[in-house]
């Protein structure tokens, strides 16, 4: 994403935080990874990447949950909403990429 694009992506769901019992009940709320506060907006996290048109956003998260880390990478899912644990930083994000390139799972041209 651009910057513009980040900045206008964070106003729209993560200038406020915002718990998940606003929207969920506790059954649905236990499903979170342990990582991430129970959270579906938060003001400390970071959209940098966005998917498939846009319901679908890869997130820093400046604001884990004991049992995570600073710069956690996280999934914002759209309809329903719910954040998903990826990764523990960006580098492992791009070496799990970089490993499913070398695998073959994505051609590459060389």
């Amino acid at each position: 994403m651009s910057l513009d694009d980040i900045k206008n992506t964070k106003k729209y769901f993560c200038e406020r935080d915002d718990l998940l019992e606003n929207y969920y009940d506790k059954n649905e709320i236990e499903k979170l990874d342990k990582r991430i506060k129970p959270y579906l907006y938060n003001k400390k996290w970071f959209p940098f990447a966005q998917l498939v048109g846009g319901d679908l956003y890869l997130m820093l998260d400046f604001d884990p949950a004991e049992e995570g880390q600073i710069g956690q990478i996280i999934f914002y899912v759209h309809d329903p909403d719910f954040i998903y644990y990826i990764k523990e930083t960006f580098t492992e994000l791009l070496k799990d990429t970089l490993n499913n390139l070398n695998d073959g799972k994505i051609k590459r041209h060389e």
